[in-house]
């Protein structure tokens, strides 16, 4: 008999617990680097958005600052 293709892997390459350990150290390693490329800190710290503004976009009501709509 001839044997499985997951048994013929595993005889050749790296055990099965060393591949999961290096698999998982990327991916933490890619999810480190993407929170320290966007989600670290702003790049401008002097641009500002008014609260009124994000909840116009977030709840599509009117904020305290927002001008009327007019519908027409």
């Amino acid at each position: 008999m001839t044997p499985s293709i997951l048994q013929r892997r595993t005889r050749r390459g790296m055990p099965l617990w060393l591949e999961i350990s290096v698999v998982l150290a990327v991916k933490l390693l890619l999810l480190w680097g993407a929170k320290v490329l966007w989600f670290s800190e702003p790049l401008a710290r002097h641009m500002t958005v008014p609260e009124s503004a994000i909840e116009q976009q977030l709840l599509g009501t009117p904020g305290r600052d927002a001008p009327p709509v007019h519908k027409n």
